[in-house]
């Protein structure tokens, strides 16, 4: 979830009716229980040849009267009322089956990432993922869990444990939202991380603001020099690629390569370079939400 958007969720939950919260809680809590919470995906691919790296499994709740309620909305509620960590569970479960069926990727599936909440870093958090490893067949060292910096900021000597004990397991670390909180550097130095996920706040002022050139080129250095893959979020023009590509960057994300989409259609896109950029006809064009996932 990028700054922008975590801002624009909190006012969304702040400015929500108490009734009308307790009522979306209420079905929420139905919608888990009916396993009616699905998951989408959003590819990622290089920057250079277009060949999918990867790709992000994403909640989303379409309710029985066909209507989509966004993420941006529920994912909040679901952490005030303490669902949250059904919701990743559940997220994390489907989508390491669901990938693990896609016999094209039988002998070694793409990076999967899994976004996980504060909620969800208790002691026997990597318990919970190993089990989830076990029971799908799905392997730990393509499972890759990403958190942000208010993921870690809540208790950071917990979440470092939970992070490094998920690490004994081969599962890759990712901290998203890259750059926009305080502490950046400091997790980046601390923390078991393979990849980091520059924020779409730079990528989005590309050609705009001068500095942000300059800043991005920082961070592919960085992690170039760490031994650390670095992945820009909200590629959403040709000239955000192109630009990409120039400073160095290897991967990316974003609504011109391939929105989230239902796991057939994930499926399909991933097969083609840079997903829906070149898939003349049938270019899916679905407003990006930003990354507002469930865990």
């Amino acid at each position: 979830m990028d700054s922008e958007l975590k801002v624009v969720s909190v006012k969304k939950i702040a400015g929500t009716p108490k009734r009308q919260r307790n009522k979306l809680a209420a079905e929420l809590g139905d919608a888990i229980a009916g396993h009616n919470i699905d998951v989408h995906f959003q590819p990622q691919f290089e920057l250079s040849g277009g060949r999918c790296c990867g790709v992000e499994a994403l909640a989303r709740w379409m309710q029985s009267n066909g209507s989509e309620t966004p993420p941006a909305l529920f994912i909040p509620i679901a952490e005030r009322f303490g669902m949250i960590g059904a919701i990743g569970v559940s997220v994390l479960y489907r989508s390491c089956a669901t990938l693990i069926e896609w016999s094209e990727f039988a002998a070694r599936p793409p990076i999967l990432s899994v976004n996980v909440s504060p909620q969800q870093l208790t002691e026997d958090f990597s318990a919970v993922v190993e089990s989830v490893i076990d029971l799908t067949g799905f392997p730990g060292s393509c499972l890759e869990l990403e958190v942000t910096e208010t993921t870690l900021i809540s208790n950071f000597k917990r979440a470092t444990r939970c992070l490094d004990a998920c690490k004994e397991l081969g599962v890759r670390i990712a901290l998203d939202d890259f750059g926009t909180g305080y502490s950046s550097l400091d997790y980046l130095l601390k923390l078991p991380v393979d990849r980091i996920k520059l924020d779409r706040y730079f990528v989005a002022r590309l050609g705009t603001h001068r500095k942000a050139e300059a800043i991005i080129r920082s961070v592919v250095a960085l992690g170039e020099d760490t031994g650390v893959e670095v992945l820009a979020e909200g590629v959403e023009s040709e000239a955000n690629l192109k630009t990409l590509d120039a400073l160095g960057c290897r991967q990316g994300q974003g609504n011109l390569l391939c929105p989230s989409v239902p796991a057939d259609d994930a499926r399909s896109l991933m097969r083609e370079p840079w997903g829906a950029r070149f898939k003349t006809g049938t270019r899916i064009s679905r407003p990006d939400d930003g990354g507002l996932h469930a865990a």
